[in-house]
């Protein structure tokens, strides 16, 4: 069973709360003396018919909400100010599409990391036996020239 993710669900209520916000300074009334519905039980509603989701499901939604600091309380459920410039910012799906690309850029630094660490160990390699060719060249000239004058 994988673990399913609810981006989608956590903006749609974040969007409607916006759309209750915007409609709040519209004057539309949230109370209709018919229904006595509340904004959270019109959302968690929609969310219900949308995404066949549980009662306990939308909770968690909520209190994700709130924990995030997106929702300033659940009785009554108001939008904060950070839920208005996170969901305006593209909300949890936007998040998610940045937090994987930083992640698919940070792999390939590491990726990149390690080609070149490979290639500097060549290249030290290559220096070092390079100066160990006349370190032995001047070594024997020295070791010649002493021998040479000490019969």
């Amino acid at each position: 069973m994988t673990a399913k993710n609810f981006n989608t669900e956590l903006d749609f209520a974040l969007e409607e709360l916006v759309i209750a916000y915007e409609n709040q300074f519209k004057g539309v009334k949230f109370y209709s003396e018919e229904s006595h519905q509340t904004i959270r039980d019109e959302i968690t509603e929609k969310l219900s018919r949308k995404f066949d989701l549980k009662e306990w499901e939308t909770d968690l939604l909520y209190h994700n909400l709130l924990i995030d600091k997106y929702i300033r309380g659940i009785e009554p459920l108001t939008i904060s100010l950070d839920g208005l410039v996170f969901i305006n910012n593209g909300g949890y799906t936007q998040k998610d599409i940045r937090l994987n690309s930083e992640n698919f850029r940070i792999r390939d630094l590491e990726n990149s990391a390690k080609k070149n660490s490979h290639r500097l160990v060549v290249f030290t390699a290559l220096l070092a036996f390079g100066t160990l060719i006349p370190a032995w060249y001047f070594a024997i000239e020295i070791w010649k020239y002493y021998h040479s004058y000490h019969p």
